[in-house]
């Protein structure tokens, strides 16, 4: 065997396996932050987009349907107050707690409604959109099914809070409309956002926390 045949075939030394190990140490170290900073970027770039396409979603909505995503069935006959994705409830702050609601007869799932049109509790869908009515369900509203949000919770639209009248002022004429919200509980999974309640975020004043990611619908 030559010699230098042999030096081809001779493996890494201890200390130099040791050298490359403490250099890919050093360097996960370095690139660590980055990567890391990247994720969340991305996280909550993915998020701000999702709530954004949802509040555009019930907007086209209400365009061709003449009515809001609020109801537990096609015939309109009872209104529900949230619509939500899959996902963990998440906490809330106090005032914030009704954005975690789990009772079946006041949800119902944003894919229910917008990319679906089987409302949870209706034997029917709401009535498509035809060349004669002219108004209709014309869907699907979102691309696809939406999933929970990066951190692993549901999206949240207060959709009780939905109105058709276009003054400040609800039906009743004696309360101020509520700001709706599609929400995120963002990187902590704590809404922090107010629940638009008799006394709280009325239209005129209405603000989302910056804990949270938000798009305004109303």
């Amino acid at each position: 065997m030559s010699a230098s045949r042999g030096c081809r075939q001779r493996g890494f030394t201890l200390l130099e396996i040791t050298i490359v190990l403490a250099v890919m140490a050093i360097l996960g170290l370095i690139l660590a932050p980055s990567i890391i900073s990247f994720l969340n970027q991305s996280r909550l770039a993915r998020a701000e987009n999702d709530v954004r396409l949802i509040a555009g979603a019930v907007v086209e909505f209400v365009e061709d349907n003449g009515f809001h995503p609020q109801w537990a069935d096609g015939q309109r006959n009872t209104r529900i107050q949230l619509l939500v994705s899959p996902g963990a409830t998440g906490e809330g702050q106090p005032g914030a707690e009704q954005w975690l609601n789990t009772q079946p007869g006041s949800i119902d799932l944003i894919s229910n409604q917008l990319v679906n049109n089987r409302p949870s509790f209706g034997a029917t869908g709401y009535p498509l959109k035809t060349a004669l009515s002219g108004t209709g369900w014309n869907g699907p509203y979102l691309a696809s099914h939406l999933p929970e949000d990066p951190w692993g919770n549901r999206y949240v639209i207060n959709v009780e809070h939905l109105s058709n009248s276009i003054d400040a002022m609800e039906a009743d004429g004696k309360q101020e409309k509520r700001a709706v919200w599609v929400l995120s509980a963002g990187p902590d999974g704590i809404f922090d956002t107010a629940y638009p309640t008799s006394s709280s975020q009325l239209r005129s004043n209405a603000v989302a926390s910056p804990a949270d990611i938000s798009a305004r619908v109303q």
